[in-house]
């Protein structure tokens, strides 16, 4: 049987995800999944991976110390409009970001999208 190991671990946006789809479908690898998660990233992919680029820079540039990656990620995914959009998307992690913080994300996310 077979045993596979993980070699890097990253998060990846929906516009990514589509990109790469995209690429799977030009030289005509898609499976059953694949064409399900196509369909749901087609629906739920707001940003386009240039817009997308430009939003991470920036969020970037904010410079909060306590967003990580899968953190700006889920923010990429979701464009927060306000600071409690915000909150809403930073529950599930196990990290505080001040009212502050999440005003100048908000601030980011509009000035992008």
């Amino acid at each position: 049987m077979v045993n596979p190991q993980l070699v890097e671990e990253h998060a990846v946006s929906l516009s990514d995800v589509k990109a790469y789809i995209a690429q799977m479908q030009e030289r005509g690898e898609l499976d059953f999944r694949t064409n399900k998660t196509r369909e749901f990233v087609e629906n739920f992919t707001i940003l386009e991976v240039k817009k997308k680029d430009e939003l991470l820079k920036k969020l970037n540039d904010l410079k909060i110390l306590r967003l990580k990656e899968p953190q700006i990620i889920k923010i990429m995914d979701f464009l927060p409009q306000t600071v409690e959009d915000v909150r809403v998307l930073l529950q599930g992690y196990p990290v505080s970001v001040s009212k502050k913080d999440m005003e100048r994300i908000v601030g980011t996310v509009k000035s992008v999208a």
